[in-house]
């Protein structure tokens, strides 16, 4: 994926800019900084997947992973690859009406139709299931740069909170929740010129939660 980032930013003709990444896109966004910091001013990580991330799967959490694990997650979008395009916006109806309060009209039009694609879901299923591989090739490839880096985490106690109210042991959502931060905490030591920034009163979705904090640190990197 980060080679494929780049044949589009090459095509673009872009030199240099900032590199946001949420998510599973934050570990897309480490391996493209890892593989062409010459384009970078900045890279911002927004609750970011670490390339660590089998630790948290490692964890004795054994009703947690009873209900979500990436096996789970890799059945549930291979199974949601296979709707039809009418299928998937009734299915995601909820989602694609609350875009049309947030963003512009074309946008939310490109929203839905890129959650209305089948192969989309296909595409994250074969992404999840290289996970493993992936965080391989970003530990044994080329050190993180030395650039300005801000990591965005989660507010650790809001977000234990779901997973208590869908049947999760208070327990086992505190220790999952407690080593997604440290996991973040490392991510921001990638770099001298790191730092760590805590959204407080947010889920994982910083930028629906509290786009202001992503907005105030893309201003300090930019």
């Amino acid at each position: 994926m980060a080679r494929e980032l780049h044949m589009l930013i090459e095509k673009l003709q872009l030199d240099r800019f900032l590199l946001v990444g949420h998510s599973f896109g934050g570990l897309c966004a480490q391996q493209y900084a890892r593989m062409y910091p010459e384009k970078l001013d900045g890279v911002l990580l927004i609750d970011s997947t670490s390339h660590h991330f089998h630790r948290l799967y490692d964890l004795d959490l054994p009703v947690m992973y009873s209900m979500i694990s990436l096996e789970k997650l890799i059945e549930a979008n291979k199974e949601t690859s296979t709707k039809s395009k009418n299928e998937l916006k009734e299915e995601f109806m909820e989602s694609i009406e609350e875009s049309k309060g947030y963003l512009p009209e074309k946008e939310a039009a490109d929203y839905e139709a890129f959650m209305t694609t089948p192969h989309f879901y296909k595409t994250v299923a074969e992404e999840f299931e290289n996970w493993s591989t992936s965080s391989e090739e970003i530990k044994s490839g080329e050190a993180f740069p030395d650039i300005p880096l801000i990591v965005i985490a989660r507010d650790q106690e809001l977000s234990a909170r779901p997973y208590v109210e869908h049947g999760i042991p208070e327990t086992e959502a505190i220790l999952h929740e407690r080593v997604w931060r440290e996991l973040q905490v490392e991510l921001a030591g990638l770099s001298s010129k790191g730092e760590l920034v805590i959204a407080e009163g947010s889920d994982h979705e910083v930028h629906k939660d509290r786009p202001g904090v992503i907005v105030e640190c893309l201003g300090r990197l930019g």
